[in-house]
């Protein structure tokens, strides 16, 4: 934990629980011992008093749990998702022997899921144990083994071999433990090694009447399987069905805008002002002078860094903190735990949270959108969105957005000089990674001739955002000089998304291809994940960006010598 002289802005050790809303913690008797939980709850939970929602349990939490709350959000946020309860669980002991795991699961199935019962509002049938690599054999054994209460398993295993070895033993499962039980389980290995379809197949036939979804990633390793295969699973077991966006697709149309945009001083009137207030008491504030409005910054510094330490670490500036901090910041802390990567500085840059999510999502497009006035003004179907998701709020988009050179400003001449005092920052070194519209951000900075950073790193970004600025505004004379290195991915299930094309998200290969004839120098990886959707992308596309960008022991070019463009590359 962080000590009153530690730096600012930086987290304790546990961040999710620190930063993130509605985390309860619990003492919980359970095995003979008291067990530390860690408990999300639904954004809804609430204000809905009678709805149940399921439950899903994280083992061996500690450095996952964040992740595995911002992105069960991050999937019902976006409705692909039912929203969930989350319980982070800690490193339970055991040998790991089938014995041990047997005795684990039947303690998470009977007290600790007794005790969830008795204080939360449980559905009753969507129970959900969810391991990974190690963790995964304690839910394997829990479907084997029968273990009451719970239905819903999903693992995650590195070793392809291993896994299917285990799954072949579903083969035996007795038709009353199979029975209206739900698996899911994703693994990683060398291609060729398993015929995984085939497997995959025979277990659904055979698994004792349990359904079993299987899929296999490749270029994803222990440190990195955990949050693809959790969403696996979550899209498995409780996926909606529905689309990304489809709510706002509709306000695009002329009509829809024009009647929204006259409607606009009503909706102004009763609209609820938010917070402005600036709170010196909350460490992670920091008023932009140039902006006249707050961000809160997070930080989570390597695990050997040291305060009178001369060393000097790389720094990745992640947007969107408010929802995405914690994935990008556990997953840099276990690649560079396990060799895989350099130890990299995160920080997190977010709108407070006393604000409130409208707030955030609102702000965003404000700050993360190039200036382009004529997108707004009559424009295409997209700016015609903006401008009816903004008369909602009582207000007129073309005021309102356009402010990615502001927010710039505040990061070139406010942050990071701030940040570059207190923390021990390599400042030839700087990254820069967004998601969505934060994506169609970073691609704004690389076109900045002051740009400080050397790696941009965008995720599914929205190009056709302010006039589809990366294509048809953008200047290739003003380019940063620092730019070595650019990774651009999406998912392949956005490219037939009727939002993610209205926003552009489909011609990111089409901006990686302008980009290499604009700068031949620059090391680029454009690359497009298959079966992932505008959300399920991001922990994939995370890992793939920090492996390109920050690799052990390798130069900037040595990252992305195998470049892909225009073309599916699973990651």
């Amino acid at each position: 934990m962080t000590s009153e002289k530690s730096p600012l802005f930086v987290l304790g050790g546990d961040d999710a629980a620190d930063r993130l809303d509605a985390v309860e913690r619990h003492a919980v008797e359970a095995g003979g011992a008291l067990r530390e939980l860690r408990v999300a709850l639904p954004k809804s939970y609430e204000g809905s008093r009678r709805q149940r929602y399921p439950l899903l349990f994280v083992l061996d939490a500690e450095g996952l749990f964040g992740s595995a709350v911002e992105m069960s959000r991050l999937m019902s946020d976006t409705s692909e998702n039912r929203e969930c309860i989350v319980v982070g669980l800690p490193d339970l002991g055991g040998d790991g022997s089938a014995e041990a795991a047997g005795r684990l699961a039947a303690m998470i199935g009977g007290e600790i899921l007794a005790w969830c019962r008795e204080r939360y509002r449980v559905e009753e049938d969507e129970v959900a144990l969810y391991g990974c690599n190690a963790a995964a054999g304690v839910v394997l054994q829990a479907l084997l083994g029968g273990v009451e209460g719970i239905g819903r398993f999903i693992a995650g295993e590195h070793d392809l071999a291993r896994a299917s070895a285990v799954l072949r033993r579903f083969r035996d499962l007795p038709a009353e433990r199979g029975a209206g039980r739900k698996l899911s389980i994703t693994a990683t290995g060398r291609a060729g090694e398993v015929d995984w379809q085939e497997l995959g197949k025979a277990l659904s036939k055979a698994a004792g009447g349990a359904a079993v979804s299987l899929r296999w990633q490749a270029g994803l390793g222990a440190s990195t399987l955990a949050m693809p295969a959790l969403l696996d699973g979550l899209r498995s077991l409780w996926g909606t069905g529905k689309n990304y966006g489809d709510n706002v697709v509709p306000m695009g149309k002329r009509a829809v805008s024009g009647l929204l945009g006259l409607l606009s001083p009503v909706f102004r009137r009763l609209r609820r002002r938010p917070p402005t207030a600036f709170n010196p008491a909350n460490r992670q504030l920091l008023r932009a002078e140039q902006m006249a409005r707050n961000f809160e910054i997070f930080v989570s510094l390597p695990a050997s860094y040291a305060p009178a330490s001369l060393r000097r670490y790389p720094a990745l500036l992640v947007l969107d903190a408010n929802i995405e901090f914690s994935t990008v910041a556990e997953a840099a802390a276990r690649m560079a735990a396990a060799g895989e990567i350099a130890e990299t500085i995160v920080i997190g840059i977010g709108t407070p949270r006393s604000e409130g999510p409208m707030e955030f999502a609102f702000r965003r497009f404000e700050e993360f959108s190039p200036p382009a006035p004529r997108a707004y003004a009559c424009g295409d179907d997209l700016g015609r969105v903006f401008r009816s998701l903004f008369a909602l709020r009582g207000q007129d988009a073309r005021r309102r957005l356009g402010r990615a050179p502001k927010f710039f400003r505040f990061i070139v001449d406010e942050l990071l000089p701030l940040l570059q005092r207190q923390l021990p920052i390599d400042a030839g070194d700087l990254g820069l990674l967004g998601h969505s519209a934060g994506g169609t951000f970073v691609g704004y900075a690389l076109y900045r001739p002051d740009s400080p950073f050397r790696r941009y790193f965008a995720i599914s970004p929205g190009v056709g955002i302010s006039d589809s600025w990366l294509l048809n505004h953008a200047q290739p004379g003003d380019m940063a000089p620092r730019a070595g290195l650019a990774v651009l991915t999406l998912g392949s299930l956005e490219r037939d998304n009727a939002f993610n094309r209205m926003a552009g998200i489909d011609r990111t290969e089409e901006w990686g291809q302008r980009l290499r004839e604009q700068r031949p120098a620059l090391e680029l990886r454009c690359e497009c994940l298959e079966g992932e959707t505008h959300s399920s992308v991001y922990p994939r596309a995370v890992a793939l960006s920090l492996r390109a960008g920050y690799a052990v022991a390798s130069t900037v070019s040595d990252h992305v010598s195998d470049t892909a463009i225009g073309r599916p590359v699973a990651a």
